[in-house]
């Protein structure tokens, strides 16, 4: 994971592994919010489901970012476009 001006970077073959554990995150919380729910504690069981809605969202957005990057990454326009935009920036720091 590296930062680029305050904005976090995945590598796109690490996000599978992350989108399994917020995968798992749900399950586990929608598995208690259903324990709750018949021991009577309503309140703590719909705080579960908020939770579980959070972990839904985060779960969709990441998932949606990885396919962008994928989709970036097999087109070759955006391929050249990204080269040169490195190679603009390695020529701006070079030269200060």
């Amino acid at each position: 994971m590296t930062y680029v001006r305050d904005k976090c970077t995945i590598p796109v073959d690490k996000i599978d592994s992350g989108l399994d554990a917020i995968a798992r995150n749900i399950r586990r919380l929608i598995k208690d919010h259903y324990a709750l729910m018949r021991d009577g504690s309503d309140w703590h069981a719909m705080a579960l489901a908020i939770f579980a809605l959070e972990e839904f969202a985060k779960y969709y957005v990441l998932k949606q970012k990885r396919d962008e990057a994928i989709k970036k990454r097999m087109n070759p326009l955006h391929q050249k476009r990204s080269w040169r935009s490195t190679f603009y920036i390695l020529q701006v720091s070079s030269s200060k």
